[in-house]
């Protein structure tokens, strides 16, 4: 498990094929973040969620994060999770040692469309 399971890491990071400056990110705490939005609502609220594992010598199954990318979906995040009495801390720049691990079908249509994925 995560030390700090209620702070947030909003960052932007270029994906392979991306000549933006990058896209905007927000993650946090798998276990913390759905314990206040299920994984069932993030399809509906976000186009879907990307995981990113958390790679260290203890690394365990559940030490995960769960986020968003993109301005609008990382504002609304922060936005539901407050209106649901989520107290969090948003830190500037991403875990130090995530690494993006899978995305929902819900969002792979918006990659490929960006030419993210095949």
């Amino acid at each position: 498990m995560l030390k700090n399971k209620n702070t947030l890491y909003q960052y932007q990071e270029k994906w392979e094929g991306e000549t933006e400056p990058g896209r905007y990110i927000i993650c946090g705490d798998q276990e913390f973040i759905t314990k206040y939005i299920p994984k069932k609502e993030f399809a509906e609220l976000f186009g879907g969620y990307c995981i990113w594992g958390i790679r260290n010598k203890w690394y365990l199954p559940d030490d995960s994060l769960i986020g968003v990318y993109g301005k609008r979906n990382a504002s609304r995040l922060r936005r539901i999770l407050k209106e649901r009495g989520v107290e969090f801390t948003v830190v500037n720049g991403s875990h130090p040692q995530s690494r993006l691990k899978s995305i929902t079908k819900d969002y792979r249509p918006k990659l490929r469309k960006m030419g993210l994925i095949n």
